[in-house]
């Protein structure tokens, strides 16, 4: 009586097991992780990711990528701190991405897929970005291993354009109060063989809103690849910046004196 309750246990169990297993081979249950690399925008579907992520705009004509992303990004607020519009001090939900050194640094920057953080200080310099050739951004909030050490309050994944998606030419000037002048030229184009480059320039004068604070900035971006599996890119930037900072320049403090001669403490 005991051997045919014991067999008919057993036989519940394997029949059980095989009822679980059907189509699993082996009885476990498959478990999907779905992550995201910072090299493109676009890669993972945003649905299957466990955590909300932005999808910014490039930036537009006489725009910055900093204001661009405070127009798009919710959560995005612009500190200027030098006084350059190519220079903003980026924060996100209190986590910064400064050119300041000595900032607590909180989110970490790629460009193609290369960490933009300098290694002292994990500063970012806004105004070495291609800004004009930039396509797409995505601002992927929280702190999140894959995209490396101090990214505490998120990641912004910046991918630029190529002559394959975005081929032409364009060019825009523009002109502002202050002696501001700005030229971007970009042209995209592609060949036989799937063979495509990319080329962006960016050429900035400002005399400043305060005496002796001027900026001038020039930079070049260059792209080639082939198809989607070869791309090469290199970025040129020039700048020079006098007086940094809104503080007054040196030599043109004027010490405050009490009228009548009458002194307080």
């Amino acid at each position: 009586m005991k051997r045919s309750a014991l067999g008919g246990l057993l036989a519940l169990l394997a029949a059980a097991a095989r009822g679980e297993g059907g189509g699993t081979g082996g009885g476990i249950p498959s478990v999907e992780i779905v992550g995201i690399a910072p090299v493109g925008a676009l890669v993972t579907d945003r649905r299957l990711l466990p955590y909300a992520v932005q999808l910014g705009a490039a930036p537009l004509q006489g725009e910055t990528l900093a204001e661009t992303m405070a127009r798009t990004l919710a959560g995005v607020n612009l500190n200027e701190v030098s006084g350059s519009p190519y220079q903003h001090d980026v924060t996100y939900r209190g986590f910064r991405a400064s050119p300041l050194l000595g900032t607590a640094q909180g989110l970490s920057v790629y460009l193609d897929g290369v960490r933009v953080n300098e290694p002292f200080g994990d500063v970012v310099n806004w105004d070495m970005l291609p800004e004009e050739a930039i396509g797409q951004v995505l601002l992927a909030p929280g702190s999140n291993p894959l995209y490396g050490l101090n990214t505490l309050g998120g990641a912004l994944v910046l991918v630029t354009r190529n002559g394959r998606d975005d081929p032409g030419g364009s060019i825009s000037v523009t002109g502002a109060s202050y002696g501001r002048r700005q030229v971007e030229l970009s042209h995209g184009a592609h060949g036989d063989g799937g063979w495509h480059s990319y080329v962006a320039a960016t050429l900035f004068h400002d005399r400043g809103w305060r005496a002796d604070s001027p900026g001038q900035l020039a930079r070049l971006f260059a792209k080639a690849g082939r198809s989607a599996a070869l791309r090469m890119g290199h970025i040129g930037t020039g700048r020079r910046q006098s007086a940094g900072g809104k503080w007054p320049a040196a030599g043109r403090l004027v010490p405050s004196r009490p009228a009548g001669g009458v002194h307080q403490s």
